[in-house]
């Protein structure tokens, strides 16, 4: 009698722990919140609603939440680059990688044909929120490894000792466009010329386009955490929840955007290949007042 009680005790135990699992009550009330601490080092000291959460399980990105190629027919579409001005890539879906809940986009040296016919030298990887999620006025958060090391040749001067390579990026584009023409465009964290920049960029007709941008030196490759905060009034710029950077929001930003990642492969500057950008995570929040 008394072994059946011990076991009956032991089994109703181990259903408590099955349904109530250790940490499951602390974990479901602890909100996700952005790196920076409120108040300090310039992050708002807002209340934060999260918007959406994009982590990278599996061994594939979700197509529901993003496109593995820009603005390709399909999700298997090898599509050209931004423009060819900038960038001699084409975007390869191939190139997008999923493993241990990391996402991995390649820059690879070899000859690429886009969809259109035309051939590139070189292939990178991209994926963007344009069939997931469009935002306007929030705050946007990633945590990247760019790819980077020591400077070659082809930076711009003064020489540097570590340079991020190639043209990688996380940024915002319109959702909407006037006359074919992007509107809104806000580039967090972007590799230019072997520095990390950050810029808001406008077009449209009868606008003269102006960069407004600040850049700074890198140090070896590392995880950073990459963030803006998209108001009416300005944009502010952060690195690993500090404040780095703010430029007024230009009247025109008001159409919805989506949010890219993409390892291009520069024509102004030396590329690095084969080179991996690497993303942990991407989360978007509004802020409650």
């Amino acid at each position: 009698m008394k072994l059946r009680t011990i076991v009956l005790v032991t089994m109703i135990l181990i259903s408590i722990c099955v349904y109530f699992p250790r940490g499951a009550s602390e974990a479901a009330s602890t909100p996700v919140m952005p790196v920076g601490l409120a108040g300090h080092n310039g992050f708002p000291a807002n209340r934060w609603k999260i918007v959406s959460d994009f982590n990278f399980p599996g061994s594939s990105i979700n197509t529901k939440q993003w496109a593995p190629n820009w603005r390709g027919d399909s999700n298997t579409s090898i599509t050209h680059g931004f423009q060819p001005i900038y960038d001699q890539n084409c975007f390869n879906p191939k190139n997008v990688v999923v493993a241990n809940g990391i996402l991995t986009l390649h820059a690879r040296a070899g000859t690429c044909m886009d969809s259109d016919g035309f051939k590139h030298p070189y292939s990178g990887g991209m994926v963007s929120s344009s069939v997931g999620g469009t935002y306007s006025y929030a705050y946007f958060e990633a945590k990247i490894f760019f790819p980077g090391g020591h400077c070659v040749t082809g930076d711009i001067p003064p020489k540097q000792l570590m340079c991020i390579n190639n043209h990688p990026a996380f940024w915002l584009t319109s959702a909407n466009t006037d006359a074919g023409i992007n509107t809104v465009e806000i580039d967090i964290a972007e590799g230019l010329h072997g520095r990390l920049c950050s810029l808001t960029h406008f077009t449209a007709p009868g606008y003269r386009d102006r960069n407004v941008m600040h850049c700074s030196t890198v140090g070896p490759p590392a995880w950073h955490v990459y963030g803006a905060m998209w108001t009416p009034g300005v944009v502010r710029f952060y690195l690993d929840g500090k404040l780095i950077y703010t430029s007024k929001t230009p009247a025109q930003f008001k159409t919805p955007a989506y949010i890219i990642l993409n390892n291009a492969v520069p024509t102004k500057w030396k590329p690095v290949t084969p080179a991996g950008m690497k993303v942990a995570y991407v989360r978007v929040w509004n802020s409650v007042l």
